[in-house]
């Protein structure tokens, strides 16, 4: 399956519904690229669909490392520029971020 497919199938995961708290999604690529290209491509996605303040927590299991990563891809307004702005890494290092 190409990366923009697995994208748009997960996208249609999620709750219709905008209180409904959104399924866990978790990709498991064999190699790190491909993690991270499936990280990107979902990100790029979501910001063509999203306005404003949203969040989105996408768990990736990297297949030949055995190890989880979590990205926070978080959609934040920005005014002065032409496009939002895309923050990928861990729940914890954005969740500082946005306690600040």
């Amino acid at each position: 399956m190409t990366t923009s497919r697995l994208v748009q199938e997960l996208l249609k995961s999620k709750s219709p519904v905008p209180t409904a708290a959104h399924p866990t999604i978790a990709i498991s690529p064999a190699y790190a690229a491909q993690r991270d290209h499936c990280t990107s491509m979902l990100a790029s996605v979501e910001l063509q669909q999203l306005g404003g303040w949203d969040r989105e927590t996408v768990g990736c299991i990297d297949a030949m490392q055995r190890k989880l990563f979590n990205f926070d891809i978080v959609i934040l307004p920005n005014f002065e520029a032409p496009r939002p702005r895309f923050l990928g890494g861990s729940a914890t290092s954005h969740r500082r971020l946005l306690e600040s």
